[in-house]
């Protein structure tokens, strides 16, 4: 589309960013209508990508590193509320169809929205939307950390999983715990402009930010999260799935959503 010759780096690097930016969203959404996902993905290539890189930690590479891990109870709501315009109901045959597109074995889909809507019985919403959200944020985000840390824990006992379940207040709470709400917490910016609208404020939020900055520097100094102030953080392994809760309260619960997990076990992403 720049018409530059594959390998030419030099001739790549002379074009403006702004020429960069425009080509790269016609290819996007030239992709999109051929109903293609993530054009950019990471490629295998034998030279500066050797494999997949699940497979990789699973035969040990990069043990000796330790890991802290985790997700946002509602990644998706952002996306769907923020850029791809959100639409607050579905029909239970469009929830079908929708995930069918992404897994096609619908006999599959049909048991994962079952353990969805089971699981969150009586605890989160599970209408149709909500349980399309709940897929997508597994899909793009939650299972892949657990895959991730299921590898590494095999080598490496200082793997740590979290799950944040803050909700933001934005947009009369729509957006959950969405993505990217965390951030604010771990870098101690809440008093920035307009944080209080995303992030919410008072003492809540301040004693869970304290919490997670006292977290993460633990974690960066001994590769241990560990401190005074949260109740003993347990490394992760695939059996007893210990996860950190990060909300008002820190508490260990052990494999959250286990049931919707386990359907997922059926799922190769590789």
């Amino acid at each position: 589309m720049l018409g530059i010759n594959p390998g030419d780096i030099h001739s790549l690097q002379k074009v403006p960013i702004d020429e960069i930016r425009k080509t790269h969203d016609s290819f996007i959404v030239a992709n999109k209508k051929k109903k293609r996902d993530n054009p950019f993905s990471p490629v295998v290539d034998g030279k500066t990508l050797l494999e997949k890189p699940l497979n990789a930690l699973e035969k040990g590479i990069a043990k000796d590193i330790p890991l802290l891990i985790g997700t946002n109870r509602d990644e998706m709501k952002f996306f769907e509320e923020k850029i791809s315009g959100y639409v607050s109901e579905i029909t239970s045959e469009e929830l079908l169809n929708r995930i069918k597109y992404y897994l096609k074995d619908e006999q599959f889909v049909k048991d994962l929205i079952n353990s969805y809507v089971k699981e969150r019985e009586g605890i989160l919403p599970n209408e149709p939307m909500d349980i399309f959200g709940a897929f997508q944020t597994d899909f793009y985000f939650r299972i892949l950390a657990i895959r991730l840390a299921e590898a590494k824990s095999k080598h490496q006992k200082n793997t740590y999983m979290y799950l944040f379940n803050w909700s933001s207040p934005w947009m009369d709470g729509k957006l959950g715990a969405c993505h990217a709400l965390e951030i604010p917490f771990v870098l101690g910016t809440l008093d920035q402009p307009g944080m209080d609208i995303f992030c919410g404020k008072g003492k809540d939020a301040e004693t869970l930010s304290e919490r997670m900055m006292d977290t993460w520097i633990a974690f960066a100094r001994s590769g241990d999260p560990n401190h005074k102030n949260i109740p003993k953080w347990l490394s992760y392994d695939a059996v007893s799935r210990s996860t950190m809760i990060l909300d008002k309260e820190f508490k260990i619960v052990n494999d959250p959503f286990g049931k919707e997990r386990e359907v997922w076990e059926l799922f190769n992403f590789r």
